[in-house]
C-alpha cells in the first residue's frame, strides 16, 4: 500500500504549508453555520424526544467539527480523521433548516441557507479557481488514487 513514502518524507510533509487556513469569510461562514447548527439543535432536541441515533449524529458533529478547529492548520494527515465526523453535518443542518421553517423563525432560517448554500458552492469553486484542479485541498483525495 506504500505508506513507507509517508515514512520517508515525512520532514517535507510537515513542513508543507499550502494547506494552512485563515480567517476569511468563507471560514468565518461555516462556523457561524455550525454554531448556529449547534445551539439550534440543543433547542430542538430538549422539545422532541429524539431516538438516541441522533443524539449519536449530534456528538459526532460535534466532536469532529471542534477537533476540526483544534487541528485546522496542521498537515492533511491529522486532518484527514476528522473529516470524516463532518459528514455528519449532512444530518445535523437539514434537521435544524426544517425545525426552522416549521416553526416560523424566517430571519435564522435565511441566514442558516445562506451560509450553507453559499459554502457549499464556494467550496465546489474555489477548488478549481487557483488552477490546482484535483490537486487542490478541497478536493478529498483516495489512499489508492494517489
Amino acid at each position: 500500500m506504500e505508506y513507507d513514502a509517508y515514512t520517508f518524507n515525512f520532514k517535507m510533509i510537515m513542513q508543507d504549508v499550502d494547506h494552512s487556513r485563515a480567517w476569511g469569510p468563507a471560514r468565518a461562514g461555516i462556523w457561524l453555520l455550525y454554531v448556529i447548527a449547534t445551539w439550534t439543535y440543543l433547542r430542538l432536541r430538549t422539545q422532541f424526544n429524539f431516538s438516541k441515533h441522533f443524539d449519536i449524529y449530534f456528538e459526532c458533529f460535534f466532536f469532529g467539527n471542534c477537533m476540526y478547529e483544534l487541528f485546522v492548520n496542521t498537515n492533511q494527515i491529522f486532518i484527514r480523521p476528522l473529516s470524516y465526523f463532518q459528514s455528519f453535518s449532512l444530518i445535523i443542518i437539514p434537521i435544524c433548516l426544517y425545525y426552522l421553517w416549521k416553526s416560523r423563525k424566517v430571519a435564522l432560517y435565511h441566514t442558516m441557507c445562506l451560509l450553507a448554500f453559499f459554502n457549499t458552492f464556494w467550496w465546489t469553486i474555489k477548488a478549481y479557481l487557483g488552477g490546482m484542479g484535483d490537486k487542490a485541498f478541497e478536493v478529498y483525495k483516495f489512499y489508492f488514487m494517489q
